[in-house]
């Protein structure tokens, strides 16, 4: 078995010379690269390892941090015994093992040290006088005052009594104010109260609130009216009083439930006599006589004598002449629109006989109507599409090639170039500099040749190749 270099432990199965990390650092050496030293510890006497270059420099003499504390802790002047901080009790401190950092000890025990952790505050309980642990303010988020011991106690202090007579019997009981804001806390027993309802049902006499009649009852029951009728008429509202437009009668009506009615007339009679003075007015639409009467004419209504004058009155027809005849007809609103007067000059026009005409695109030959000559140029939607498809022109400034719609028939591509070719007149230099280049480019010279000879022709003439060759495109 394979066995670790540092410590001869048994090695594990993906481990090769030392069974940690640890012992391979011994092994190694500490920061110093100096081995690692066994030895005893200073306190327990247990062997440890240390680094070479810590016991130089006096440290690693004992094993854990342990050791260390009990090692420091013996150094400290503690008395025998101690006073606790929460309880005031004294005791003993032979118990070392308390954390360096936590000696000497100030409490006495676990709940005492928990005590003066929650700074609480004994107090008695105002009701029963217990004594009860309350934090202080300063530690809770919302102060409060706890001022009782449990909830029977909180209770207990809240209820309020107060003697009282009973109704039926006289004598003195305790109950609660709630209880008598409520209407109760009447009796001191249920007997009293059982007795006391029995005294009520002896029969009585009442009068009827809507007639007068005298009510006969027995119990806690109080009723106001005598019957459903009375009742009936006391919800009613009272009558409307109005003066009839015909006969000019005052008039009493019963109120309608759900709204305000106006009310106009007395009887129906009344009503068709104001409503049969009519006037006759001529209809709007073709001139006969209509009886309207005035209200009707004062909402706009009444101007027309029947329902087909109404519509022509409201949507008047439109007019266009025939296709075949050229005589004007009219035709309704809302449909489609009719090119002949009648059938027969819609037959006139089918066995017309039609015109021939060439396609303005495929130059297909294409037969017409007469009234379809100037109107239809092209034989199909195809041969449309490819009549507004754009074509490539050339630009008459610039004779550069471009693209744009048949029916513009446009001369040149751009604004520049067509405010370029409408100038008039030219500086006669920039000609001559023009003619110049041109004449060198018909000997076929290059730009850069053609730039050399200008510029040391005439040195005012300073032109790129660029521009040299911008002016022969232009040319071209």
């Amino acid at each position: 078995m394979r066995q670790c270099g540092m410590c001869s432990a048994p090695l594990k199965r993906k481990q090769r010379a030392y069974c940690s990390l640890q012992c391979s650092g011994h092994a190694r050496g500490g920061a110093n690269g100096q081995p690692s030293v066994v030895r005893r510890c200073d306190q327990c006497g247990i062997e440890y390892r240390a680094e070479a270059h810590q016991l130089e420099k006096g440290w690693g003499r004992l094993c854990s941090r342990a050791c260390a504390d009990a090692k420091r802790r013996k150094r400290l002047p503690v008395p025998p015994t101690l006073r606790c901080v929460s309880c005031g009790a004294e005791f003993p401190t032979k118990d070392r093992s308390t954390p360096l950092k936590y000696w000497p000890p100030k409490y006495c025990s676990r709940a005492c040290a928990g005590t003066a952790a929650r700074k609480v505050t004994p107090r008695p309980c105002q009701w029963c006088g217990e004594r009860i642990l309350i934090r202080d303010e300063e530690t809770l988020a919302v102060p409060r005052q706890r001022k009782y011991c449990s909830r029977s106690c909180s209770a207990a202090s809240r209820k309020t009594r107060v003697q009282r007579q009973c109704a039926h019997c006289g004598g003195n009981f305790e109950a609660h104010l709630s209880v008598i804001g409520y209407g109760h806390g009447r009796f001191c027993s249920r007997e009293c109260a059982h007795a006391s309802a029995r005294k009520s049902d002896l029969p009585r006499e009442l009068a009827c609130q809507r007639c007068g009649t005298l009510i006969r009852t027995h119990g806690r029951r109080v009723p106001r009216f005598c019957s459903a009728t009375c009742f009936g008429l006391s919800q009613r509202r009272p009558p409307v009083r109005f003066v009839c437009e015909g006969c000019g009668e005052s008039c009493e009506r019963r109120h309608v439930p759900g709204g305000d009615r106006r009310f106009r007339f007395c009887s129906r009679s009344c009503a068709g006599r104001v409503r049969r003075t009519r006037v006759a007015v001529p209809c709007a639409q073709c001139g006969n006589t209509v009886m309207t009467s005035p209200a009707m004419r004062a909402s706009g209504r009444g101007r027309f004598c029947s329902a087909p004058c109404a519509r022509q009155g409201r949507c008047p027809p439109k007019q266009r002449p025939c296709a075949t005849c050229g005589v004007a007809f009219k035709y309704s609103r809302g449909k489609q629109p009719a090119k002949f007067c009648s059938r027969a000059c819609c037959f006139i026009a089918m066995v017309r006989p039609k015109t021939t005409v060439a396609c303005g695109q495929c130059n297909r030959m294409i037969r017409l109507l007469p009234s379809q000559v100037g109107r239809r140029k092209f034989c199909s939607r195809r041969c449309v599409a490819l009549a507004r498809a754009p074509r490539v022109f050339r630009c008459g400034a610039c004779r550069t090639s471009f693209k744009s719609r048949a029916w513009r028939k446009p001369r040149f591509c751009s604004l520049s170039c067509s405010n370029r070719a409408r100038q008039r007149g030219r500086d006669p230099i920039l000609v001559a500099r023009d003619a110049r280049i041109l004449e060198l480019a018909a000997q076929n010279w290059r730009a850069p040749r053609i730039q050399q000879q200008i510029v040391s022709e005439t040195p005012a003439w300073l032109l790129t190749p660029a521009a040299i060759r911008q002016v022969i495109h232009r040319a071209r």
